[in-house]
C-alpha cells in the first residue's frame, strides 16, 4: 500500500492524541534476520524501533531504498504515538523524527556506509524520545494525572532499554532496576489510583539521571534534508 506524503517534522504545530496502550501489549511480527548484535539485542516493540530494527537488517542486506523507507517508517510512528500534555513542549519529538529524516535521505542515496552510524544514531534518537516522556511524565505528576504518569514512565523505561541496546552499554544494576520498575508503572497504569504515588514520583525524579547516564555520541552528525516525505522522496 502506497504510504500518503506527510508533512515535515518541522511543520509539526500540533500534538496527535491516541489510546495509551504500551506499545509492549500489540502482538509483533517475527523479529527479521538479523547480523549486528546491536540490532539483535534491540528490543522489538511495536512502534518506532521496529522499524529501526527492520531498517538495520535492510541496511546490512545491502537494501538502501527499503531501509530508508523503514526509517521514514519510524518518524510516523512516532508521530501516530505521542502523547502530550498541553503544556510540555514537543522538541524532543521533532529533534528525534528530524534526526531520523536526516538519516533516511542519507541512507537513500547510499551515503552511508558503515552500519554503525545507524546503531549510534537509532541510539540517540532513543535517549531523545526517553527524555521527552520523561519530561511527560514530570508535567503529568505535577498535574496530579497518575494514569498518564504511569504510562509516559513506562516508555521511559522501554525507551531506555534500547539506548542500552543500540549503543551497546551495560545497564548497571541499579539503572536496570530503575527501567524494570518504570515498565512495571507502564504496564499497570489502568490500575493507577485518583493520585500519583511517592513511588511513581520517586521514579519521575529518577529518570533525568538515568538518562544522563546512557547520553549516547550520535557522531557523525547528518544535516537534515531540506524537505522529505515519508516514501524518503524529496519534494
Amino acid at each position: 500500500m502506497k504510504l500518503n506524503p506527510l508533512c515535515r517534522v518541522g511543520a509539526l504545530t500540533t500534538a496527535i492524541f491516541l489510546p495509551l496502550t504500551l506499545e509492549a501489549q500489540t502482538k509483533l511480527p517475527k523479529e527479521p534476520s538479523i547480523k549486528t548484535e546491536a540490532a539483535k539485542a534491540a528490543p522489538l516493540a511495536a512502534g518506532p524501533n521496529q522499524h529501526l530494527v527492520q531498517a538495520r537488517a535492510l541496511f546490512d542486506q545491502g537494501n538502501m531504498a527499503e531501509s530508508s523507507t523503514a526509517i521514514f517508517k519510524a518518524v510516523d510512528s512516532i508521530h501516530k504515538r505521542m502523547i502530550t500534555a498541553e503544556s510540555l513542549p514537543t522538541e524532543g519529538v521533532i529533534r528525534a523524527s528530524n534526526r531520523l529524516e536526516a538519516l533516511a535521505d542519507k541512507v537513500s542515496k547510499g551515503g552511508v556506509k558503515d552500519g554503525k552510524i545507524l546503531d549510534r544514531q537509532f541510539a540517540k534518537v532513543s535517549e531523545e524520545m526517553a527524555q521527552y516522556y520523561a519530561e511527560l511524565a514530570r508535567v503529568a505528576a505535577g498535574e496530579q494525572k497518575p494514569r498518564l504518569t504511569r504510562s509516559a514512565l513506562g516508555r521511559v523505561g522501554g525507551y531506555l532499554e534500547n539506548v542500552a541496546a543500540w549503543s551497546g552499554q551495560k545497564l548497571t544494576p541499579a539503572n536496570k532496576t530503575t527501567i524494570e520498575a518504570m515498565q512495571k508503572a507502564g504496564a499497570t497504569a489502568d490500575q493507577a489510583g485518583k493520585s500519583v504515588s511517592e513511588e511513581t514520583k520517586a521514579l519521575v525524579r529518577k529518570a533525568p539521571t538515568v538518562i544522563k547516564g546512557l547520553e549516547t555520541d550520535p557522531s557523525p552528525e547528518i544535516k537534515k534534508p531540506k524537505k522529505t516525505d515519508f516514501s524518503g522522496r524529496k519534494k
